[in-house]
């Protein structure tokens, strides 16, 4: 009676063990893999497709039902496979196709693939892999930013920016310019053929029609090709301006904090004259104006307790040169 108790508990224990291990089994993932990935053509234009073939072989003892695949970007397309079985010692090839959007130097995509036994049960497996294809731009700019460095004030710089297009029929078109700074002296030429698919557009800027209240100028000039208006290509220019004088801060702010600054003026000319100013309106007042060194003014702006909240501006000239309009902003 007591033996037959004792196999009684270890069959329980047995049955129990078995149980444990049965619903924790997990396949082996080194067995079942992605084996295979590959892109063709590669290199692939800019808007144009490549076709995906993925290979997933299955080296374990169970038959393994595809379950689900999922990628990172909208960029690639994967044929749907949710019905799948991969029998023991067999492969899956997975179709599809990704999708050079835009003129980076690869287009890629994560992908996550799901697959459980057919056997009840079963863990769920991942098997991570990537797509990737590199890309060929339909138009490479030379130089992706323009910078005419410094200008002497009333002199004319020009400076070229090159497009190098993969179509015969593709010509740059200036859309629109994102002017920075206010006022646009900058030009643009009519395009030039100057080789096979090679297009140039001189850039023209003319410091005489900056204005005396800046030195630097900064914009942003967006293009296309004729040919696809969807290649929309931004670059960014920049000049600067040698004036006869330089200020800093900019612009003026007064407060019930800060009731006075101080603004410093440089100018290029070494006079000690003092600078001539006018307030609008003239509620504001210089409490102090010194020349600090030849051509070097420090002049210290104060509020009134009576001056109301606004925008003013200040007029300042040496020898009646050299206006500057710089602005005042007055806060309660």
């Amino acid at each position: 009676m007591k033996s037959g108790l004792v196999i009684f508990v270890f069959a329980i224990i047995g049955f129990m063990s078995w149980r444990v291990t049965r619903d924790a089994y997990v396949p082996n993932r080194e067995s079942v893999q992605v084996t295979e990935v590959s892109v063709t053509p590669s290199p692939v234009r800019q808007g144009k497709k490549a076709k995906v073939k993925m290979r997933i072989e299955n080296h374990s003892s169970e038959p393994m039902k595809l379950f689900e695949v999922r990628q990172s970007c909208s960029c690639l397309e994967l044929e749907s496979h949710g019905s799948d079985v991969i029998l023991s010692g067999h492969i899956l090839d997975i179709f599809g196709t990704i999708r050079a959007n835009s003129p980076r130097e690869i287009a890629s995509s994560n992908v996550v693939i799901t697959l459980q036994s057919t056997r009840e049960n079963r863990e769920p497996i991942f098997l991570r892999s990537a797509v990737s294809v590199p890309v060929i731009a339909n138009v490479e700019v030379e130089p992706l930013a323009l910078d005419f460095g410094e200008i002497e004030k009333g002199k004319n710089s020009r400076r070229k920016i090159v497009f190098q297009f993969a179509e015969t029929s593709a010509e740059p078109k200036l859309l629109d310019m994102n002017d920075e700074s206010g006022i646009v002296p900058f030009r643009f030429s009519v395009p030039v053929q100057t080789g096979p698919n090679r297009i140039e557009v001189e850039v023209i800027f003319d410091s005489n029609e900056i204005s005396e209240k800046q030195s630097s100028y900064a914009m942003v000039a967006r293009f296309s090709a004729v040919s696809d208006s969807t290649d929309q290509i931004s670059i960014p220019i920049r000049a600067y301006v040698k004036t006869n004088v330089v200020f800093r801060p900019n612009r003026i702010f007064l407060s019930d904090a800060s009731p006075v600054q101080t603004l410093m003026l440089q100018y290029s000319n070494p006079s000690q004259q003092l600078p001539d100013f006018l307030f609008d309106p003239t509620e504001l007042s210089v409490i102090r104006a010194v020349c600090s060194a030849p051509g070097v003014f420090e002049i210290t702006i104060g509020r009134p307790q009576n001056s109301t909240s606004g925008e003013f501006s200040l007029t300042c000239s040496v020898l009646g040169q050299d206006s500057l309009v710089i602005p005042v902003i007055v806060e309660r």
